[in-house]
């Protein structure tokens, strides 16, 4: 955290603002020849944080659930449909030289009681880690159909299996319930499995994405568990578009790590105490009173908080957007791309879902033009 500690105390809430500017955004073609540094800014595609020295890849295993419950038609369309088109789209984008490998399940059996042994055995490695070579993932994934059981934690086992041993690597799944088999003995649970991986080497991390669970709190709670348990991230995402950026997020921890999360950013959480705020920012801070309203200023962050509590952060630096790569000057348009329809939001700003299983908003502020000129992460509307 940069900047002096200061304080402020709002006698009135007011409308907290995050300004935010765009950044340079990366990727490259699928050829052999290594990609140049494009200018233009992808929305929502992976980016460096101009301000940041950009952090090197991790290696990374993706695993991606294609058991029956993925063939629902609200992504909108198959969900494992939309998971493919996120997972190859992202790859696409990846930063030359990042290794990628892929882990699916359910894939190879269907779900009858009969077949539950064989699908809690149903884990498949689609593609070892190697550097990204985009030509391949899409003929990949192309035959998988949504069939089979959940067998979550055999696929972290295996996945972690094909990461290199040594060094920061990650395992990210993207998944729509709750593991399937180890409630019957039949699989790993799979919070524990995360829980040793971790353990074992602090280098190697579990991710989840949850793939419209907001309707399902077991399976939220599951894949929250799980990240939790493995050091990384617990993302949802109830869109086909939000499913691309937020894998995009995953695979990119040095970035997303420095931009404004659905429910934290940088390591502070809508919820936090103010002891809580001080282990995050380690840093002394002032005497803050814990009553009433109060802004407090940590770096490049604004805090609101209430009775001692941080029910809103507001971040003034022009180098952090949101995790789906949102920020000021993006449109009204650009905002409905990823969150779907705005909602009327207090003094002319509008809403959008920032985390539904979380129960968070962004505020926007829309100018004339129909710009965005502030957003807000708070647990509103």
């Amino acid at each position: 955290m940069r900047g002096p500690w200061e304080v402020r105390v709002a006698g009135v809430l007011s409308a907290l603002a995050l300004v935010v500017a765009a950044c340079a955004g990366g990727g490259g073609p699928t050829d052999a020849a290594e990609p140049e540094t494009q200018g233009a800014r992808e929305l929502g595609a992976p980016m460096p944080v101009a301000a940041l020295e950009e952090a090197p890849p991790v290696p990374t295993v993706i695993v991606i659930d294609a058991s029956g419950s993925m063939a629902t038609q609200d992504a909108p369309g198959q969900r494992l449909e939309a998971a493919k088109t996120a997972v190859t789209d992202v790859v696409t984008r990846l930063p030359w030289g990042h290794e990628v490998g892929l882990v699916v399940y359910g894939s190879s059996t269907g779900s009858s009681d009969a077949e539950q042994a064989a699908g809690c055995q149903d884990v498949a490695v689609a593609r070892e880690v190697a550097p990204r070579g985009q030509r391949d993932v899409a003929g990949v994934l192309a035959q998988l159909q949504p069939r089979g059981y959940t067998p979550i934690g055999l696929s972290l086992q295996t996945a972690a299996g094909l990461l290199p041993k040594t060094g920061p690597r990650q395992v990210v799944v993207v998944s729509d319930g709750v593991d399937t088999c180890a409630p019957d003995g039949l699989g790993p649970d799979p919070c524990l499995a995360a829980q040793d991986l971790h353990a074992a080497d602090a280098d190697l991390t579990v991710s989840t994405i949850g793939f419209r669970t907001a309707a399902d709190p077991a399976a939220a709670e599951q894949l929250d568990c799980i990240a939790t348990a493995g050091g990384g991230q617990a993302l949802g995402a109830t869109s086909a578009t939000l499913l691309g950026t937020r894998l995009s997020a995953t695979l990119n921890p040095g970035w997303s790590a420095q931009a404004l999360g659905g429910a934290s950013f940088r390591g502070i959480a809508l919820g936090s105490t103010l002891d809580q705020v001080r282990d995050a920012v380690d840093e002394e801070l002032p005497t803050i009173r814990s009553r009433g309203v109060v802004e407090v200023e940590i770096g490049d962050a604004t805090l609101e908080m209430t009775d001692g509590v941080v029910t809103a952060i507001m971040v003034t630096t022009p180098d952090v957007r949101t995790i789906d790569g949102l920020g000021v000057g993006d449109t009204r348009a650009d905002a409905e791309l990823f969150y779907g329809p705005v909602r009327a939001g207090p003094d002319g700003d509008v809403l959008v879902t920032a985390d539904a299983a979380a129960g968070t908003s962004f505020r926007l502020g829309i100018d004339a033009a129909d710009e965005i000129v502030t957003i807000t992460l708070c647990a509103c509307g």
